[in-house]
């Protein structure tokens, strides 16, 4: 949990509930790892844990001077997995906008028109375009994975074959979406190096 999603600013929630995890998973965790973890401050911390006392949330026990566990309430429990529910609820409805917002780009690259298309790219960015198409509930469908490495080839990806240059014409396609940010240019120039038609190669991360 250290380690922040570098798109989203935490909010105070998100780290309440953080901390209640934390100290629930292990009440004699140290204030210092709990910065690391939260990446906060001590006195952002501090003040974290000062409030959580106040509501009930939180029972303070002082094993010597320097040394203090925190515990969790009844009510400090009820608050965690009160927090929690929320934070998947954030998550899903996220998610399912990012899916859509996803699948109407697509749309926008490819048209509207129905598409049977090859991936070009057996990495996370397919892995990602599979995902947003899983629902069948659209107008994209993706037939084979084509990809450069070797060691790839002739495995699946979630249930599609991952195929060589030499498969391409065996599967009835309309064209072949570019699944790569990094490679991209050097995917389209092997493409046409093979003479494949330009007007069917769709780019993802296009220029």
């Amino acid at each position: 949990m250290s380690q922040q999603n570098a798109f989203f600013k935490p909010t105070t929630k998100y780290n309440e509930f953080l901390l209640l995890e934390l100290l629930h998973s292990n009440p004699t965790i140290t204030q210092r790892q709990l910065c690391k973890e939260l990446s906060l401050s001590v006195a952002a911390i501090n003040d974290y844990l000062k409030n959580m006392v106040s509501e009930g949330y939180l029972v303070k026990k002082r094993i010597s001077y320097k040394n203090v566990h925190y515990n969790l309430s009844d009510s400090g429990i009820r608050r965690k997995n009160y927090l929690k529910i929320n934070y998947f609820n954030s998550i899903q409805y996220m998610y399912r906008s990012s899916k859509e917002d996803v699948l109407s780009f697509l749309k926008d690259i490819v048209g509207e028109e129905p598409r049977k298309l090859i991936l070009y790219g057996a990495g996370e960015v397919a892995e990602l375009l599979l995902e947003v198409l899983s629902n069948g509930d659209n107008t994209i469908s993706i037939v084979a994975i084509l990809d450069d490495d070797e060691t790839e080839q002739n495995k699946t990806l979630h249930g599609f074959p991952v195929i060589d240059f030499h498969d391409i014409d065996n599967y009835v396609h309309d064209g072949i979406l570019i699944a790569s940010y990094t490679h991209h240019s050097e995917m389209i120039q092997k493409l046409k190096d093979r003479n494949y038609n330009s007007e069917k190669i769709y780019q993802f991360f296009g220029n």
